[in-house]
């Protein structure tokens, strides 16, 4: 399959650049502290691209979303948006129907301001040195585009209609369980 968004990786680098930070909280033993997992950072990690851990007997809460200049670009993009989740090759139900309420996100440069809108989708805990796959694929209904220029255009770049991954999709997230520690 070749891909409809030749600037894909880079792009959802920057889109989630907020995720990847949030992903990386620390967080606590206690049973009632779920573990964030952003699938999209966990798949594009520089350190360890495709894999991550979390603590062994925490709740886990797959994490993904859009953000763009405008609450209306992040709206639209709901709607266009058709997501396929998995957890080891079994499809999920239908997630586009958890997508939260687009929230604003003020300026923090180099970061302009933007809006965003997140999917939060929770999986059972891992037991100590076991691990899941997530895979996570997109497809766009129609073409939009998030209200960004990159590498200097002078207009917005334009995704889709079509699988918004292209070659790289779906993209993957190994999450393994680690005893806490002390």
């Amino acid at each position: 399959m070749h891909s409809a968004f030749p600037h894909c990786s880079r792009l959802i680098a920057s889109a989630f650049l907020a995720s990847v930070a949030l992903a990386a909280l620390p967080t606590g033993a206690a049973a009632d502290n779920p573990q964030i997992v952003n699938v999209v950072g966990c798949a594009w990690d520089i350190e360890t691209p495709g894999k991550t851990t979390v603590q062994a007997g925490e709740q886990i809460i797959l994490h993904f979303g859009w953000g763009a200049k405008t609450r209306g670009l992040v709206t639209d993009f709901i709607g266009a948006a058709d997501y396929t989740l998995t957890v080891n090759d079994q499809d999920k139900p239908d997630v586009d129907d958890l997508w939260g309420a687009p929230f604003y996100v003020p300026e923090s440069p180099p970061d302009p301001a933007y809006w965003r809108a997140w999917v939060s989708y929770p999986i059972e805990a891992l037991a100590p040195d076991t691990s899941v796959l997530v895979t996570l694929d997109l497809y766009l209904a129609h073409r939009l585009h998030d209200g960004f220029s990159y590498d200097g255009a002078p207009h917005p770049t334009f995704f889709g209609p079509g699988w918004f991954f292209g070659d790289e999709g779906p993209i993957g997230c190994q999450i393994t369980a680690v005893n806490p520690t002390v």
